[in-house]
């Protein structure tokens, strides 16, 4: 992180880590905010909600795993 950020507001370090993509910074500066002031509470939770996966594609990996598993079980006991 550079000078600069660390001088700046603990909203814009945790945009910064963010968009630099170092999401486990990220996460601990928005538990610090959270804990800190309430002020802070709606970035860190912003920053937090663009973190979470989305759930249709959790649950559309965990259908492709499911197929996968499928088709490799029919393949090795199928014949």
């Amino acid at each position: 992180m550079a000078r600069k950020e660390k001088k700046a507001g603990p909203e814009v370090r945790l945009q910064g880590l963010f968009e630099a993509g170092d999401w486990g910074a990220a996460w601990g500066e928005a538990r610090q905010l959270k804990a800190s002031s309430a002020e802070a509470e709606t970035a860190a939770r912003d920053v937090e909600q663009r973190m979470r996966p989305d759930p249709s594609a959790v649950w559309a990996a965990a259908a492709g795993a499911l197929l996968l598993a499928v088709v490799a079980a029919v393949g090795l006991f199928g014949r």
